[in-house]
């Protein structure tokens, strides 16, 4: 009896002693977890379960440490463990659906989460996960639910302020999501979450100088805050602060070298710079990081294309499209680097890969719409540029549609191009420009000179300005002020040839004719063949008397064009004043080989056979004349003149009367000679 008792107290002291070291271990994890020793707690609570495979706390808490240690699924199988030991311990199942949250497995974390509110739906820990898993899977709506429960049993939860505040984010709800960061940073003003996502939410809201405060906030608290510093960065694009925006991203490249985006990021900077080889040489950096960086090669090539290295670029967007073929923003770029090579066949096929995968990229229908107008093909152009500026409307596009208009001499509906685009930017003198051109072919000469002016005084050092408002104050007869002006643009370009020739113009219209022939040498000079030229330095000329000069002139142009009309027959006008009739009675010849019904080539050599004494010729001449065209005053005082001589004073009278009717108040003959018809007559 005394041994068996002793064997019982034996027993009864080895289990006590027993216990009190499971304890001791239990209680040395909790101290080891508490103090961030998780190695030390994971040892004590794995020797606590082999020691006592049915205790749940020490299922629990192994799992919450390898939860530390970021061994999620040696956690998810304590936690299994624990709840099978004791089924209503519901904080074992949200600490497994937590560590599912942290695996992506959000579904399955949901599952856990709503098994613990039917446990204990007033459970905050479990709103707030299901809350977090929720913002995961985008359900933002269902998180902003869970976390205003969580918020109503906690109001001092400062995560979950933040965790609505991010699903209203992520909503576009940015009004609302401010409130919930501020009430975050009232509770704990170091968050760095809430002041790193209050930041976005200023930047979304246009407060740039608030947001650069969160961030540099946040980044005062934690140096390598990488997010803050990378969106900070951003903001400060926004600001054009690219010096502070490349001292950020450089900080951000010693914390992390071996990331990619930091390197494109900076690449992009660069390029806002128009530092463009700065910019390929980061891309290059990114791309060698990270070989299918797509969003780097297609800011590569976009750099190259701006050096005009567009065969390089064309490489690039090739690589993304290898890397990425539904990326429609590649073939849209590709598409106008063919363009700028004049590949447009090829061009309009990569707008047409782009609008298959995205129908409303209005680049792509723009793109095509300029492949189209480098064939001439108009009506594509117009539909695929219109298609593009629905979709996105831009100055510059309706620009350019205002200008195949305008070659189409489809002004009105240019007028209303040009309007948009100024509507879209009243900066651009371009605009001004194109729209003066359309008033001005609707003959609106003073709306002309608005537009023009008004583009003079956006970029008074475009010369076409001025040469245009020239041009419209000739039409209002303002020679002076056209002078002007074409004074103006000639200091710009002293080689514009049709400056010099506008000016030209109007030194003739107001009878200046030295000036206009001093310009007209000037612009043989510079075009020894401009026809135009010797034809208005030859009308000068002859307004001097200077008909042999003139005579040059004219001849000049009949070597470039044998078929030029107008040379033979202002030729045939100097050979008259110099009294080479015969010579000029050849050109008019020349002109009726090239155009034989034509009515004053026929006067003119009616007009030489007279002054040749010819005088039957010369009335067959004017007989013909007046048959092809017997409107013209003219012919028939020339020939009255010619009757006259030959004395036949009746049909001289006649044909003197009819001139008179014909020509009206603005017809002024001589009436000497009807009077001299008359007496001759009287006396016969």
């Amino acid at each position: 009896m005394k041994k068996t008792l002793a064997v019982v107290v034996s027993v009864l002291i080895y289990a006590t002693s027993f216990a009190q070291t499971t304890d001791d271990i239990y209680n040395s994890g909790i101290k080891n977890y508490d103090t961030g020793k998780y190695a030390d707690a994971l040892s004590d609570f794995s020797t606590v379960i082999k020691n006592s495979p049915f205790n749940s706390y020490a299922y629990s808490h192994r799992g919450v440490t390898y939860i530390k240690l970021k061994l999620y699924n040696e956690a998810i199988n304590d936690f299994d463990r624990a709840e099978a030991l004791n089924p209503n311990d519901f904080t074992v199942i949200n600490s497994r659906g937590f560590a599912k949250t942290m695996l992506g497995r959000y579904e399955d974390a949901i599952t856990d989460f709503n098994k613990v509110l039917n446990i204990n739906p007033l459970y905050d820990g479990a709103l707030m996960n299901r809350g977090a898993a929720e913002n995961y899977l985008k359900m933002y709506e269902e998180a902003i639910v869970d976390y205003s429960k969580a918020i109503i049993i906690n109001p001092k939860d400062t995560d979950a302020f933040v965790g609505r505040g991010f699903a209203r984010g992520a909503l576009n709800q940015y009004e609302g999501a401010l409130p919930d960061f501020n009430e975050a940073l009232k509770l704990d003003a170091t968050d760095t979450s809430a002041l790193y996502l209050r930041g976005n939410t200023y930047a979304q809201l246009h407060r740039p100088a608030d947001a650069l405060t969160d961030y540099s906030a946040a980044l005062k608290l934690v140096p390598g805050y990488f997010d803050a510093i990378i969106a900070k960065c951003k903001v400060e694009c926004t600001l054009n602060l690219y010096d502070e925006a490349l001292a950020d991203i450089d900080h951000a490249i010693v914390i992390n070298t071996k990331l990619a985006y930091p390197y494109y990021s900076r690449g992009m900077i660069y390029a806002n710079e128009l530092r463009y080889r700065d910019a390929i040489k980061s891309f290059s950096d990114a791309i060698n990081i990270n070989s299918k960086d797509k969003e780097s090669y297609l800011y590569r090539g976009i750099a190259k294309t701006c050096i005009n290295e567009t065969t390089k670029a064309i490489t690039d967007y090739t690589k993304v499209i290898e890397i990425d073929p539904k990326m429609d923003s590649a073939y849209y770029y590709r598409g106008m680097a063919l363009n700028t090579l004049g590949r447009f066949t090829e061009a309009i096929e990569d707008f047409n890969k782009a609008l298959d995968i995205n129908p409303r990229n209005g680049g792509a229908y723009k793109g095509k719409g300029i492949a189209y107008a480098s064939f001439n093909n108009s009506t594509l152009a117009i539909q695929d540029l219109t298609q593009g500026l629905e979709l996105d409307p831009d100055a510059i596009t309706y620009y350019i549609l205002g200008n195949i208009k305008v070659a189409l001499k489809d002004y009105t509906n240019a007028l209303n191009d040009f309007n948009e685009s100024i509507k879209l930017d009243s900066t651009n003198a371009n605009f001004y420009y194109g729209r003066g051109i359309v008033v001005f072919s609707l003959d609106q000469y003073d709306n002309a000179i608005s537009d023009y002016t008004k583009a003079i005084n956006i970029n008074a050092k475009d010369e076409r300005y001025f040469n245009n408002r020239g041009l419209a104050f000739a039409k209002e007869n303002r020679f002076n002020d056209a002078i002007n002006d074409y004074d103006a643009a000639i200091k710009l370009n002293p080689q514009f040839e049709m400056i010099l020739n506008n000016r030209a113009f109007a030194y003739i219209n107001l009878k200046r004719f030295e000036d206009a022939i001093g310009d007209l040498t000037e612009v043989l000079k510079i075009d020894p063949k401009s026809i135009n030229a010797y034809y208005y330095k030859g009308g000068a000329e002859f307004k001097l008397a200077k008909y042999n000069d003139a005579i040059q002139d004219f001849s000049e142009i009949l070597l470039l064009d044998s078929n030029s009309i107008p040379a033979y027959f202002n030729r045939g006008l100097a050979y008259f004043k110099v009294n080479k009739y015969k010579e000029a009675i050849i050109d008019y010849d020349a002109i009726i080989k090239i155009d034989p019904k034509n009515p004053g080539a026929y006067c003119n050599i009616a007009f030489g056979e007279d002054a040749l004494g010819e005088y039957t010729e010369a009335i067959k001449d004017y007989n013909y004349s007046l048959t092809l065209d017997p409107k013209i005053a003219s012919f028939y005082n020339y020939r009255g003149s010619t009757y006259l001589k030959m004395k036949n004073y009746k049909l001289a009278i006649a044909d003197y009367d009819e001139a008179i009717r014909i020509g009206g108040p603005d017809f002024h003959p001589d009436l000497q000679y009807r009077d001299e018809a008359v007496k001759g007559l009287n006396t016969h």
